[in-house]
Parts: structure tokens; sequence; C-alpha cells
């Protein structure tokens, strides 16, 4: 699953510092653990060049909420390979 990087839209206004340095991109989200794992792709993020800060409108959390409240209903099983990083190998 690769994300997509870029952003082709215009600069908005970051709703948390006020500055025009908000850009939409499409990340991947991730929700759960283990076997309950669910992950939502392409999710619109807002993410701020000035203070950092990465955000949702209301319409796209509602519409997550939506999806983790009936998973069944939207979502689709992939097998992902999974790997895990040694607590010893992260921490230098």
């Amino acid at each position: 699953m690769k994300q997509q990087s870029t952003s082709q839209s215009p600069a908005e206004t970051c709703s948390f510092c006020g500055n025009p340095a908000a850009r939409l991109f499409l990340k991947n989200q991730t929700f759960g653990h283990g076997d309950r794992l669910l992950v939502i792709e392409n999710v619109p993020t807002y993410v701020c060049s000035h203070c950092h800060e990465r955000y949702l409108t209301a319409k796209v959390s509602r519409a997550i909420d939506e999806i983790l409240a009936h998973p069944d209903q939207h979502t689709t099983r992939r097998e992902v390979s999974v790997a895990t990083l040694a607590a010893s190998n992260s921490a230098g």
C-alpha cells in the first residue's frame, strides 16, 4: 500500500495556526491492532507546513466513524505482509 506523498492542491488556511500553509494529501490510516487491524486508504488529510499539524475535516471524520462502526459493510479483505522490528534494533 503506497501512500500518496505529494499534494496538487493549493495551500489553505490551517485550522490550528491560521497560516496559509495547509495542503491536502491522501494518506493511509490504520485503526486497531492484531486481528482487528483496519486500514483506510486515501484519507484526505490536511498537513500544515508551518505548525506541522495534521487534521481531517468533520465530513471525513464522520465517514471514518461509519466505516469503523460497520467494517463488514465497507471493507474488503486483503492479505498483507507484516514485519516486526525487534525492540533492541530500534534503540540505536
